[in-house]
């Protein structure tokens, strides 16, 4: 691990602010989701990769490509031919193909589920600010930005 000497202070709800050049240097934006690791006497966090193509979204037919998954039609896209090693000839077992066929499935409903419900609370109460679909959904205020987004963009039908 590389020393940055920045230090920051917990405040009194238990965040930490990430100061703007780390956030620069690591792409990490507004509303980014985050994931977080422990060891035994340390906290990792970093930017959420999740089973998706990091470019247009999708869900399928992804290969794995310097620690990225890409669809294969965005690989194409980009004509680099070591990239067509799909997904499922990088796990090591059945067992493990599986595994993962059933997160994708499992994290398509579920965004699939949310995007429908903040469709439906923003139909339901027109006027209400993000914070207040946050707090009506019992989700983050930074996760309802980010799923109108996805609405906005026409993302939602692709489902």
């Amino acid at each position: 691990m590389k020393k940055t000497g920045m230090v920051r202070q917990l405040d009194s709800l238990g965040r930490i602010v990430i100061p703007k050049e780390i956030r620069d240097t690591m792409e990490i934006g507004i509303s980014d989701p985050m994931e977080f690791f422990i060891t035994e006497k340390e906290i990792i966090f970093r930017k959420h990769k999740g089973i998706q193509c990091i470019f247009c979204g999708s869900f399928d037919d992804l290969v794995y490509y310097k620690d990225q998954f890409i669809c294969g039609s965005c690989a194409e896209q980009m004509g680099d031919e070591s990239m067509h090693t799909p997904l499922n000839e990088m796990t090591e077992s059945p067992a493990a193909q599986r595994s993962l066929h059933s997160a994708l499935r499992k994290s398509r409903n579920k965004r699939g589920e949310m995007m429908t419900k903040v469709e439906s609370a923003m139909q339901e109460h027109p006027g209400a600010t993000q914070n207040e679909l946050a707090r009506i959904l019992g989700i983050s205020q930074s996760r309802v930005c980010q799923i109108q987004k996805e609405l906005r963009a026409g993302h939602h039908h692709e489902l």
